[in-house]
């Protein structure tokens, strides 16, 4: 049988059009199949806590993170982890990892996923009865000032440099380490830019101003505290320079998610001009509170002293701190994120729980 000569040339038009059409037709975004294929499905091999093992006292709150891994050594997400206590009579997980310290003792908190486990050793310290000493506060020394907020005011304490994007006041809270019911809270909203923002100072009365004070005092980051990009996150500082400014500022150390240390910036003197610990290295552990212990001597030979204590240990202690010779004559609680620049992603706080300045009794 046999066609004519146009239905053949027709034919191979027709095909021809098709293959066309065909290679008009849209590819799967490569993205998405790049995207797809990324996502392992590899079983979990391994499962740690991070951290490992850790302390917390009895009231406070510790954020513990489940770490997945397969065969290989990849990272894995979007698994399901259940979490556990060993013992929830001296502490208790929730389903996010988030450890409650319930009473003295040591304890296991144990992640699960897809039947394989990792555990962190924690152990819960007693809570310090209210009106514990300083213990590190200098024989013979006076109060000048010793507040924890308790009555709902500021008391002796007066705002600077007032912004709406970091408000300042006292708020309720759970978990103190001394008992108290209030606490002073520094707010950064989500969107606040780092450098500046409202502060709280105490200014110190002339007949109690010296050249060497102890100061005293708790605080507490909350568990999600994003660092500032400059790795500074200003707590307070004392000032020595009268009509203008001069001051030595104590400083959480970090940025990001990162673990957070201790640093000192000398703004008073020719230097160091900065420095973190020379003795015993100290965290600052995110949702915690810590006792922080101050004692600062001027100095204007390279002779000021600089002594710094965290959860009573000594994590700095410096004699060659060049300073200005005059008393100090202000305490300001600055919590300045940063630096400069950088945004808060999140709502953040910083909270103050007592504190106690203190000078020689002579």
């Amino acid at each position: 049988m046999s066609f004519p000569r146009w239905s053949m040339v027709l034919g191979l038009l027709l095909c021809g059009s098709l293959t066309s059409l065909a290679a008009l037709q849209p590819a799967a975004p490569r993205n998405l199949r790049i995207l797809a294929d990324s996502v392992s499905t590899a079983p979990v091999a391994q499962v740690s806590l991070s951290p490992n093992s850790a302390s917390l006292a009895s009231g406070a709150t510790l954020q513990l993170s489940a770490i997945l891994r397969d065969a290989a050594g990849n990272q894995l997400t979007g698994r399901s982890v259940s979490w556990s206590s060993a013992n929830t009579g001296v502490m208790t997980v929730t389903s996010t990892g988030l450890v409650s310290g319930v009473a003295a003792g040591a304890s296991t908190i144990t992640a699960t996923s897809e039947g394989l486990t990792g555990t962190a050793a924690v152990t819960v310290t007693s809570t310090p009865p209210p009106g514990t000493p300083w213990l590190n506060e200098p024989a013979g020394y006076v109060a000048i000032e010793d507040t924890g907020w308790e009555g709902g005011t500021l008391g002796n304490w007066s705002r600077i440099f007032t912004s709406a994007d970091k408000p300042i006041g006292v708020s309720a809270i759970t978990g103190s380490p001394i008992g108290e019911t209030r606490a002073l809270q520094i707010d950064f909203p989500e969107g606040h830019v780092g450098g500046g923002g409202t502060e709280l100072r105490y200014e110190i009365p002339a007949a109690e101003q010296r050249p060497e004070l102890y100061i005293g005092y708790y605080v507490q980051v909350n568990p999600q505290w994003q660092g500032h990009t400059s790795a500074i996150n200003k707590m307070l500082y004392l000032h020595d320079g009268g009509a203008s400014f001069s001051a030595m500022w104590y400083e959480i150390f970090g940025s990001g998610s990162g673990a957070l240390d201790l640093y000192v910036v000398n703004q008073s003197g020719s230097g160091p001009a900065g420095f973190h610990e020379n003795v015993n290295q100290v965290t600052f552990t995110r949702g915690q509170w810590h006792k922080v212990e101050i004692y600062q001597k001027q100095g204007a030979s390279n002779n000021g002293i600089v002594k710094v204590w965290v959860n009573g240990v000594l994590a700095i202690n410096r004699s060659d701190v060049d300073t200005r010779s005059t008393p100090v004559d202000n305490i300001t609680i600055s919590g300045i994120w940063g630096g400069v620049g950088d945004v808060k992603n999140q709502a953040d706080y910083m909270r103050f729980d007592r504190i106690r300045i203190s000078r020689p009794g002579s």
